[in-house]
């Protein structure tokens, strides 16, 4: 909830200037629940560089901005955190596409990653069986597909706040 407070109220006044500020947005967007936000901003980091969004592409591609564009998918629509003991996926898939699809070398194996609106579909490619964890159900992932139904994520209210910024309430620590 409070990455939610903070993104709304932060998202409408950043100034986008950074070519890496769309695909953290986005990423951001997909994991507090707000798609639509989400695809813009995807579409807008895909754009830098092939539309010249920022007017210097000329001076060569951006390509932490395309390292961006690979995050916004990986962890923004398929949801990956790999920061604790076992890979963590909270999927977000746009209603527009039918599907994504990647492979990803994790704890030394190959990880095959199938998304499409209903379901989350894992298989280990190259090496052993990889414990991952989909929105809090724990699997031991092999070589044979394992799918998981995905309930549809529930997109928030945008908070509005009245009375300054999402923190204005909590006390200050000198």
């Amino acid at each position: 909830d409070e990455k939610r407070r903070a993104f709304d109220f932060y998202d409408p006044i950043t100034t986008g200037d950074s070519t890496l500020s769309a695909c953290v947005q986005g990423i951001m967007a997909a994991e507090v629940g707000h798609p639509e936000a989400a695809l813009e901003h995807f579409t807008n980091a895909v754009f830098i560089d092939l539309d010249d969004t920022h007017g210097n592409t000329i001076d060569g591609v951006h390509i932490a901005s395309t390292g961006g564009v690979w995050s916004s998918l990986v962890c923004g629509f398929a949801g990956l955190r790999d920061q604790g003991p076992m890979p963590f996926f909270d999927p977000r898939l746009p209603a527009e596409w039918e599907a994504l699809s990647f492979h990803l070398k994790i704890q030394g194996r190959l990880l095959l990653v199938e998304l499409d609106a209903g379901a989350l579909t894992l298989s280990v490619h190259s090496g052993g069986s990889l414990d991952v964890d989909v929105r809090g159900q724990v699997l031991s992932v092999g070589a044979e597909p394992v799918r998981i139904a995905l309930d549809p994520v529930e997109v928030p209210e945008r908070t509005v706040f009245p009375s300054g910024p999402p923190t204005a309430s909590l006390p200050i620590v000198r």
